[in-house]
């Protein structure tokens, strides 16, 4: 393998910390060798080492969930703050007039967009309100999947960062 071009290649495709982790993984599962100054250099300085850990579950943990769970509930439950939760609420059940126009048959720019808000909360209730009931009485099984979901979206945030 040519170490000197994964390591350009990474650099210029931003692409380090995820050459990292897939480079890290199958070290750690195949013992593959990868020289220690390709290692050194990939390495990410901001690496929480609970990520290594969440992603080797996401490989060997069954996908199987029946329960719906939306990933924005997820965000919502996992939020630390009560600012940072209704802010996430906002955000989710109120989207923008063009987001609202691709769901609802209204014109972004009609005021009727506006009459579809309500419906909105109907659907998401109808959709999401019995995972917010089971999370708000702490439903263990919801809780697990609200975590991994949670746990897969700090992963991705962490491999979308610069």
């Amino acid at each position: 393998m040519d170490w000197e071009q994964v390591q350009l290649r990474a650099r210029q495709w931003g692409a380090g910390k995820c050459v990292y982790l897939t480079l890290r993984l199958v070290r750690e599962l195949l013992e593959a060798a990868v020289p220690g100054d390709v290692w050194n250099a990939l390495e990410p300085n901001d690496l929480d080492p609970r990520l290594v850990i969440w992603i080797r579950e996401q490989i060997f943990t069954g996908r199987g969930n029946t329960l719906p769970l939306s990933p924005n509930l997820a965000r919502i439950w996992g939020a630390n703050r009560l600012r940072d939760k209704v802010t996430t609420f906002l955000k989710f059940a109120f989207p923008s007039p063009e987001v609202m126009a691709t769901k609802y048959p209204a014109s972004p720019f009609s005021k009727r967009i506006y009459l579809y808000y309500p419906i909105r909360l109907k659907d998401l209730l109808l959709r999401h309100g019995r995972a917010a009931w089971r999370l708000l009485r702490r439903d263990e099984e919801i809780a697990t999947l609200t975590e991994r979901e949670n746990e897969r979206f700090a992963l991705t945030d962490w491999l979308a960062s610069a």
